[in-house]
């Protein structure tokens, strides 16, 4: 996959969350994919995008899904 990868914390400001959100959505699960390299956890863009429309709800109403 190409394009830009981010570690944890570029990744989540960029999707407007805090980088503890993305580290504790990796160990209960709901986040964006993501990849490991050695102890490095990155994050494809189009991953992150992906996720926070599939996240996306009309209504209150609505179950959001993670």
């Amino acid at each position: 996959m190409e394009g830009p990868w981010r570690e944890t914390e570029p990744a989540a400001r960029r999707a407007g969350f805090a980088p503890s959100t993305f580290e504790k959505l990796r160990c209960y699960g709901g986040g964006a994919r993501y990849s490991k390299r050695g102890r490095k956890v990155i994050y494809h863009d189009a991953d992150v995008d992906a996720w926070l429309r599939e996240t996306m709800v009309a209504s209150t109403s609505e179950k959001a899904v993670t």
